[in-house]
């Protein structure tokens, strides 16, 4: 029952065959020459059984199964696997694998187990040999119990092995089958690697999507909160035209099921929300805060978020990396386009402003007063700020997103007043000009109070 081997250092591999059919552990110990420690990764224990399930792609070898989408028959669309679930045992004559239910159906007893995270409600459901799915019993860390599934073995004792979870995290499953007597309570079984399921993608709702230019109405301040909701959903049917593993676009997601179990993983599953400028083409992007989601519950967030600028964005959701697998989780492609109009917060006269009294007229020296009826010349730079009193650079004339004219003197609203007396509904206008160039308007006016008769002062 002992064997050893030296290694004659041109060797890459070597294989070996316990050559006997009673089931037993083999413990293997790798001895790095006398002066070295084997790490503890070199020294496995394999289990030799006379019969197992095993999880196969063509009835030969074993195969493992990969990542797959929330929601989605494992055998179809992106990242779709064709499996089998195998009986196999020991050939007594040969001590090589052969069928067990060679072209048989039989009632399997399956199960799954939740690894990552443990918890939530969502069980796993498998393909049964009436080509309908089955629920089977989904517990959390091992099998707390199976369920029977009636399965169609072919020729080479393989089931096609078809499963479907409607939550997010990572699964194990497992299959037995009774043994008959004697002994009493002997199982068959085999257990598959632990997998991922990530969610299909991720929704960003509670914003408007779909503006298109400057005559949208208008959404938010530059620089306010507003808020946002991601929720990790679920595929279903009509969602991945191409294939590629990501929602066609925004609407095609809106009613989706949301993956509950995203955001409970022992490492919290995250979120980011990033931007790209929409319009004005060519514009400042700004800056989107608040982007940075956690803390899920039953697969959704919400919390505020802002943009300093004036315009409209697309929003991008992104969760990297999902549990190890290698593969992202996002909202569509072109994001969730035409979130907006973002518009100034407020206005702000610059420093440097100036008033000329009787413009009209060259005095020598500058007069200090204007005479009723006389124009007083006004120059100004008016800034279009947002909440934290920047000037946001998107708001332009050109563009259209400027909706206020300084060349329409009455947007202005301008006004006069003697000590307490006011004087505003005797203004008239005269020229003006003024245009809006990345948040700032250098505005020209001239303006006169009419005349009374009689008149104060």
């Amino acid at each position: 029952g002992v064997a050893s081997y030296t290694w004659n250092g041109t060797e890459s591999s070597f294989t070996v065959r316990l050559g006997h059919n009673t089931a037993t552990t083999l413990s293997v110990n790798v001895l790095d020459g006398a002066s070295r420690t084997e790490a503890v990764s070199e020294d496995p224990s394999f289990t030799f059984v006379n019969t197992g399930f095993r999880i196969t792609t063509d009835g030969v070898t074993a195969a493992s199964v990969g990542t797959h989408t929330a929601g989605k028959n494992s055998n179809v669309g992106f990242g779709a696997q064709t499996l089998f679930l195998q009986a196999v045992r020991t050939d007594t004559n040969t001590g090589s694998c052969t069928g067990v239910f060679s072209s048989q159906t039989v009632t399997v007893e399956m199960a799954a187990a939740r690894i990552n995270p443990s918890g939530g409600a969502s069980a796993v459901s498998v393909l049964n040999s009436a080509s309908s799915m089955t629920a089977i019993a989904t517990s959390a860390g091992a099998p707390a119990g199976y369920t029977g599934v009636s399965l169609a073995f072919d020729a080479q004792s393989k089931a096609p092995l078809v499963f479907n979870y409607a939550d997010a995290g990572s699964l194990t499953l497992h299959a037995r089958y009774l043994l008959p007597s004697p002994p009493a309570s002997v199982y068959m079984s085999g257990s598959s690697n632990t997998f991922v399921v990530r969610p299909f993608g991720l929704r960003v709702s509670g914003v408007t999507g779909g503006a298109t230019g400057p005559t949208g109405a208008a959404f938010a301040k530059a620089g306010a909160n507003f808020n946002v909701t991601v929720t990790a959903v679920a595929w279903k049917t009509g969602d991945e035209a191409d294939a590629k593993g990501v929602p066609n676009n925004a609407a095609q997601i809106s009613g989706n099921a949301a993956t509950p179990n995203f955001g409970q993983e022992a490492a919290a599953a995250t979120a980011t929300i990033s931007h790209v400028l929409n319009a004005p083409g060519g514009g400042n992007p700004g800056t989107l805060t608040g982007g940075a989601f956690s803390s899920f519950v039953a697969g959704t967030r919400t919390q505020a978020m802002s943009w300093s600028e004036v315009g409209i964005i697309n929003l991008f959701a992104l969760s990297s990396n999902y549990l190890g697998s290698g593969q992202n989780v996002t909202n569509p492609a072109a994001g969730l386009t035409g979130v907006g109009r973002f518009y100034p917060d407020h206005f702000f006269l610059a420093a440097g402003s100036a008033v000329t009294n009787r413009s009209g007229s060259t005095c020598t020296p500058a007069s200090t007063f204007t005479y009723i009826g006389e124009d007083i010349g006004l120059a100004f730079t008016l800034q279009a700020r947002n909440t934290a009193g920047v000037v946001t650079q998107n708001y332009a004339t050109a563009s259209g997103f400027a909706k206020l004219n300084p060349a329409t003197i009455a947007q202005l609203g301008l006004g006069a007043v003697n000590a307490t007396t006011n004087l505003t509904s005797r203004l008239q206008p005269g020229t003006r000009a003024g245009t809006f160039i990345a948040g700032q308007a250098a505005v020209t006016a001239t303006i006169k109070v009419d005349r009374a008769s009689p008149d104060t002062p």
